[in-house]
């Protein structure tokens, strides 16, 4: 519905505004910039959790240059949903930056 998509790109966007605010300057020491924008758009992917998937029925994918590490942080993500830890994941991620963000 035209409601539906309307919360989904808030969502969408409070989520990069949220990721910016607390995590670019602890990512900005060990990615570049090409690097973060990736991170940044991969982690839209988690909107798809069930935490927001009680809110909206709209699935967020990511871009063709950003399906690897999106996928990576999904299988993260499946492998314990109930005590997922971003940080955690976010550093395994930028540990592998070279095979999952260099686009």
């Amino acid at each position: 519905s035209g409601i539906e998509l309307q919360l989904q790109l808030i969502f969408h966007e409070l989520f990069h505004f949220v990721f910016y605010e607390y995590y670019y300057s602890y990512c900005k020491e060990k990615l570049n910039d090409s690097q973060f924008h990736n991170l940044k758009e991969s982690l839209i992917v988690l909107l798809n959790t069930k935490y927001f998937s009680e809110i909206t029925s709209i699935y967020e994918s990511n871009r063709v240059n950003q399906k690897k590490l999106g996928s990576f942080l999904w299988q993260e993500y499946a492998k314990n949903p109930d005590s997922f830890n971003f940080q955690e994941v976010l550093d395994k991620a930028i540990s592998l930056k070279d095979s999952l963000l260099s686009q």
